[in-house]
């Protein structure tokens, strides 16, 4: 059976449903604001890291000129250069509903089966889209075209319930129609999801790729360098080694429009992320802070309203670390109850902002997920944070005497209702205060409650 200390914070907590609803409301926003905000770059950042050296994405780009396979393999031969490839992109256009035309955009790649940089990922099921027959895949060949899977569930991008085996129309840049025969979908973490750009993107061999109206030529080369883990995270370090690449391509006679060395160990656009965690990671604090603020209000009113009550249970025995422990107790309920709120809201929560906000860069994270550093933090937030919180107003509160509670009515309402003569009077050593009933005896209550 609980004690008679436990019943009554039960008793005082069902009593004032209102209240306890409020509380328990204010601390589990605070638990799930900032849960969130470490939900979301927990799994993200992490998804991000292991999707990046996953698909072995490019350290550097070149935008060149059409550069030709020699000088693809003169580039490969220098020291510094672990790997290069070369890739070709166009535009055309591809029909989509009858006399309507939407941008789609072609890359040529050279061998399907020996990608080193930017890996294409086969799919064999694409979310939203299972009569597409993904399983059938197959590597395209002349006349073959393999979509990007953000395609699939973007609007208005590709012909509706487009299915492997079917044709797309396209239509090439001096108005040329070709048909190309749909043989299935791959995810490619480095390119931008058909939800962002509003347009479709696939992948064709260089034989397609010609017939589409593109050289047989590169225009853009990928370089992933040679050098130690660090010089691997070093911008400045893969920078150098891809404006020596440039030179070199220029000596060839080839023309470099531009060199683009994105931030090492970082997908693309994966900054949206990070001010997403910018911003929500103030908001979390201040709603946390906000509710540490009404937790002292409620107990600072609770020790209060029950300053009597504190003194009748001193009178009969009571000490003040068990007043102590018992009303903590009662906020230790409340911080319990907003966990079993706040902890299954974030996942729920943090789950679907990620599966929405990874539409836009092309990455599937895990809807249902809680690593154990996230639980850990929102006990910290959810226990710690209301009990330090009420500990200040708790103490002063169970610090009161005897003869204050039964005398007064709240926690420092003595001080406030005495006036001078009243305390002039208690100075003055020998003279007792008379009882409410105004007898003429000094009232011996007030040294038994002591």
């Amino acid at each position: 059976m609980p004690s008679t200390r436990w019943r009554k914070v039960v008793r005082e907590l069902w009593l004032n449903r209102s209240r306890t609803l409020l509380v328990v409301s204010s601390i589990a926003v605070g638990i799930f604001a900032v849960g969130t905000v470490q939900l979301l770059r927990s799994v993200i950042l992490t998804e991000l890291q292991a999707i990046y050296i996953a698909s072995n994405a490019t350290q550097a780009s070149l935008f060149v000129d059409g550069a030709d396979e020699a000088t693809l393999d003169s580039v490969r031969r220098i020291p510094e250069v672990a790997e290069a490839e070369g890739r070709s992109t166009l535009a055309v256009k591809v029909e989509v509903a009858p006399d309507e035309w939407k941008t789609l955009t072609v890359t040529a790649i050279d061998d399907f089966e020996d990608v080193r940089i930017n890996l294409l990922q086969p799919v064999y099921a694409v979310a939203g889209a299972s009569g597409f027959g993904a399983e059938r895949l197959t590597w395209p060949e002349k006349n073959e075209i393999v979509l990007e899977r953000s395609a699939l569930g973007a609007d208005n991008v590709l012909p509706v319930g487009v299915q492997v085996g079917d044709d797309l129309r396209l239509r090439t840049r001096d108005d040329k129609e070709r048909i190309l025969r749909i043989t299935g979908a791959v995810y490619d973490p480095n390119g931008f999801s058909a939800s962002f750009t509003g347009s479709a993107s696939g992948y064709v061999d260089y034989d397609t790729f010609e017939r589409l109206g593109g050289a047989r030529t590169y225009d853009q080369i990928l370089l992933r360098v040679a050098g130690a883990p660090a010089q691997q995270l070093d911008k400045e370090y893969i920078t150098a080694v891809a404006n020596t690449t440039a030179d070199k391509i220029e000596k060839a006679g080839f023309t470099v429009r531009r060199v683009q060395v994105p931030d090492p160990g970082r997908l693309a656009l994966q900054d949206l992320f990070d001010a997403l965690a910018l911003l929500l990671t103030p908001l979390g604090l201040l709603a946390l802070l906000l509710s540490g603020f009404l937790v002292i209000n409620t107990i600072s009113a609770l020790m209060t309203q029950q300053v009597r009550q504190i003194g009748v249970m001193k009178a009969i025995g009571g000490r003040r670390d068990q007043i102590i422990v018992m009303y903590l107790g009662a906020v230790l309920v409340y911080s319990v109850a907003s966990l079993a709120i706040a902890v299954p809201l974030t996942v729920v929560v943090a789950g679907g902002l990620a599966a929405f906000l990874g539409g836009f860069i092309n990455v599937e994270f895990p809807r249902w997920s809680l690593p154990l550093n996230v639980v850990l933090i929102q006990l910290a937030v959810g226990i710690l944070a209301p009990l330090l919180a009420a500990l200040i107003p708790v103490w002063r509160g169970a610090g009161v005497t005897v003869r204050e509670a039964v005398t007064d009515y709240g926690v420092g309402a003595q001080k406030s209702a005495e006036g001078w003569f009243t305390r002039l009077l208690k100075s003055i050593k020998g003279v007792s205060r008379r009882c409410s009933f105004r007898c003429a005896t000094p009232c011996v209550a007030r040294d038994v409650l002591r």
